[in-house]
């Protein structure tokens, strides 16, 4: 079994409260514990910490947590520059959420540079295979869905 965490290291949006130096602390007891594998969350992975505006949150963990734990990043990673970065900045692996489900075909337009962006119509978005449920709840973020 692996034991994976998924962690949000500072405040963004509508999450407060949430402290960097907190959130390295219980990365460390976490691998303390025995978990394997840190999942990130950074809203927007290409800007460094709010807290250390010098550092980005991706090397900050990955001194945290050691090199065997594995760390995967998410936080509106569109390109395949986007996604490198990430593995320069010391992680293992990226994960796509918007970008994914804009572009399923995502690395293949990935590395053509053909990425499509938001907004996307409905009708687009059920061509992707989203139920009229889903692409609702995809509206709810601000641009996504054409109107």
């Amino acid at each position: 079994m692996v034991l994976g965490v998924r962690l949000s290291p500072e405040d963004f949006g509508q999450a407060k409260g949430l402290d960097l130096d907190e959130t390295l602390q219980v990365a460390q007891w976490l691998v303390e514990d025995g978990m394997d594998l840190l999942h990130l969350s950074l809203w927007q992975s290409a800007l460094n910490t709010t807290k250390r505006p010098d550092a980005h949150a991706t090397t900050l963990f990955r001194s945290a947590v050691g090199p065997a734990t594995r760390i995967v990043v998410a936080g509106k990673i569109w390109t395949l520059a986007e996604g490198e970065a990430q593995l320069e900045h010391g992680a293992d692996a990226i994960a796509l959420g918007r970008a994914a489900i804009a572009n399923p075909d995502w690395p293949q337009r990935a590395v053509l540079g053909t990425m499509k962006y938001p907004p996307l119509t409905a009708a687009e978005l059920q061509q992707r295979g989203l139920s009229a449920t889903f692409i609702s709840y995809m509206a709810k973020f601000k641009g996504f869905v054409a109107e």
